[in-house]
């Protein structure tokens, strides 16, 4: 009896000797970089104010988890150019996986700021993510205005609702993109102001 608990000991001791445990991915040496020019914020949201400008494609260090999710994304602490602050998931491209951001590559990562060619007619897609601020209460809204083969496009996320896609006008003046043809609802401008007109609500916005 004693003979065969010693060979089950042995055997274990093999098992555990050959068994390679792959360490967790320390959040500190998460690296990322933003797909478009971006806004780091003092908090996890468009409420917080501005601290500093992401250039598309600069390095963004020690890119760590908030668990506070927007359309999707979560908000992510971020080190950039010595200083803390607060990007949304959606615009990072991260070189380790989290939950609520974007994963990619070295090859994407690299070239994540260059506009891309989606279609096959040879047209580049450009994308431009713009913060506003809307009516007295200064209401949030974020645009991310795209090509998307022959439309342009802009994706509505006002006051932390849910995100719409609106469509430009073939021909339009200026920046005008409703949810139909009637034109009655959507948003539209020119420069840095923008009206919000959606579900009755008029609202004059500004960009951050």
């Amino acid at each position: 009896m004693k003979l065969i608990a010693k060979a089950i000991t042995v055997a274990l001791l093999a098992t555990a000797a050959h068994t390679t445990v792959q360490p967790a991915m320390a959040q500190s040496a998460i690296t990322g970089s933003t797909a478009v020019d971006a806004r780091m914020r003092a908090g996890p949201g468009t409420r917080h104010r501005i601290v500093d400008g992401v250039r598309a494609g600069d390095l963004l260090q020690n890119v760590r988890e908030t668990g506070m999710y927007h359309n999707g994304y979560q908000w992510l602490v971020v080190t950039y150019r010595g200083q803390v602050g607060y990007v949304w998931g959606a615009m990072v491209c991260t070189s380790y996986y989290l939950p609520g951001s974007q994963q990619c590559n070295n090859r994407q990562q690299a070239n994540r700021s260059k506009p891309q060619n989606t279609n096959h007619g040879g047209g580049q897609q450009f994308v431009n993510v713009v913060d506003y601020s809307c009516g007295p209460q200064e209401m949030p809204m974020t645009v991310i205005y795209k090509e998307e083969g022959n439309e342009s496009v802009a994706y509505v996320t006002h006051d932390g609702g849910r995100q719409m896609r609106l469509v430009k006008p073939w021909g339009a003046n200026g920046d005008q993109y409703f949810t139909d043809n009637s034109q009655r609802e959507g948003i539209y401008g020119r420069g840095n102001r923008m009206v919000y007109a959606m579900d009755g609500l008029e609202q004059n916005c500004v960009s951050n």
